[in-house]
């Protein structure tokens, strides 16, 4: 059985919808326990040029997008539901595919993300979409956890 997969923009409340896999972005963790997950969206959907929400089969699977570090440099950041891994290899791909694209699309020599040392999934995900593995920030988390570093240049 194939589910839909519709491509929306993003929205704050999306973040309340789904919850998110340990581990992602460091200062979600910091926002959700001093302002809240809505005022992370907000300020997720207030600093990104691009912004998307995944559904599939109406669910809020991903919410994804590119702030801007520098006015040369993008930074790609991305929360999943602990439920993505249950979504097909090809509905995984075409969120993989729309990342890609949009991140090909920007004006910026450079894009970069981060995710947490031993995050299989998410060190798989960013190879996936064109990204390569740069380094090892230590204690960049919000509780001083190692990060791995990954960029795209398109080269």
């Amino acid at each position: 059985m194939h589910r839909s997969v519709l491509f929306t923009p993003f929205e704050p409340w999306h973040l309340e919808a789904m919850t998110p896999r340990e581990g992602q972005l460091p200062e979600y963790e910091v926002f959700k326990k001093t302002q809240g997950v809505y005022q992370y969206g907000e300020f997720l959907l207030t600093n990104s040029i691009y912004h998307g929400t995944v559904l599939v089969g109406g669910r809020v699977m991903a919410s994804a997008g590119i702030s801007e570090l520098y006015p040369h440099i993008g930074y790609c950041w991305a929360v999943f539901s602990e439920d993505f891994l249950s979504c097909s290899l090809r509905e995984r791909y075409k969120v993989a595919k729309e990342i890609e694209k949009q991140m090909k699309g920007t004006h910026y020599s450079r894009i970069q993300a981060t995710c947490e040392e031993g995050f299989a999934e998410a060190e798989a995900f960013l190879r996936k979409i064109g990204m390569e593995e740069e380094g090892l920030l230590k204690k960049y988390g919000s509780e001083g956890k190692n990060h791995k570093l990954f960029s795209y240049t398109g080269e």
